[in-house]
């Protein structure tokens, strides 16, 4: 497995594990904000057509990042989904999970 594939499963672990361990993991970080989880995929997502383009992701895997990066869109610039209790309180927070383990799946 390549490194970006690595890395992307990394990060969708991260984003489909309940706000508990996504907190930790952000504190780990030593910076617990909690956009760093969707820079973290963002900066992955970026990679992501030229990494369909040469076969390293395929047709399925990469919609199922863009319904994970839409999502990431919706909430985008609206404060009160970037805090530490939205992680376990917000429905959005709960349906990018959902997504990201949807996008997990696509792996095995």
């Amino acid at each position: 497995m390549s490194k970006y594939i690595n890395s992307l499963l990394e990060v969708l672990k991260i984003l489909a594990s309940s706000a508990q361990v996504q907190l930790r993991y952000l504190n780990g970080l030593g910076n617990p904000s909690v956009d760093e989880l969707a820079l973290d995929f963002d900066d992955l997502f970026l990679m992501a057509p030229s990494k369909l383009e040469v076969g390293e992701l395929t047709s399925q895997q990469f919609k199922n990042l863009e319904d994970l990066n839409s999502m990431f869109d919706q909430i985008s610039g609206v404060d009160r989904y970037w805090t530490a209790s939205s992680l376990s309180e917000d429905r959005e927070w709960e349906e990018i999970r959902k997504l990201a383990s949807v996008c997990l799946r696509q792996f095995n």
